[in-house]
């Protein structure tokens, strides 16, 4: 939906910018506190088509292959139970964590194709965007350095040679992050203007 209202914006002469805010980084870090029942089963049904879609794809002998997107956006999807939650709240939803946890892991194939894409922080103009809060030490370290780490994370970074998650980059955790900060006081836009 939003890459369609991106696409009928500039169309019309204007602009819909995305960012990722703390709940995408949240998920992509394995912190699933405000995962629901419901956000469980839709992760089900995004297995379901996603299966669909390799099938049709693998019935399609004149269709291109694109084996490298492929293998870096695989998961274990198999194990994962597609039964419906018991329970309306994420705790009675935890068999779905696994598929959870394999498409939004960095380099998973949902954080590579909806959330990669995406800054974290964004200037046009004299505005900037961010679904949290610029600090000076931000601006200090790069707008564009944290814009270019995160993508670098979210889409799976180097090869680890085990399966544990990395961890997100420093500016990405704690109350001083970039998409948790909160410091709406005067103070800080004449403090961060001034960097910029």
């Amino acid at each position: 939906m939003l890459e369609r209202l991106q696409r009928q914006a500039a169309a019309a002469g204007g602009a819909l910018y995305v960012l990722n805010g703390n709940h995408e980084t949240m998920n992509v870090a394995g912190n699933y506190r405000y995962a629901t029942a419901g956000a469980d089963l839709e992760m089900a049904a995004w297995k379901r088509w996603r299966q669909l879609g390799q099938r049709l794809k693998d019935s399609c002998s004149s269709c291109p292959q694109d084996t490298a997107s492929a293998a870096a956006a695989s998961i274990d999807a198999a194990s994962a139970a597609d039964t419906a939650a018991a329970s309306s709240s994420g705790r009675g939803a935890r068999q779905f964590n696994p598929l959870r946890e394999a498409a939004l892991r960095p380099g998973g194939p949902i954080t590579r194709r909806f959330f990669a894409p995406h800054p974290v922080v964004l200037q046009v103009g004299s505005t900037l965007f961010v679904h949290g809060g610029v600090l000076p030490s931000h601006v200090e370290y790069g707008l564009d350095n944290i814009n270019s780490e995160t993508r670098e994370w979210l889409m799976g970074g180097a090869d680890r040679p085990s399966q544990k998650r990395a961890p997100p980059p420093k500016f990405l955790r704690g109350a001083d992050a970039v998409v948790w900060a909160r410091c709406g006081n005067c103070w800080w836009g004449t403090c961060v203007l001034a960097y910029l």
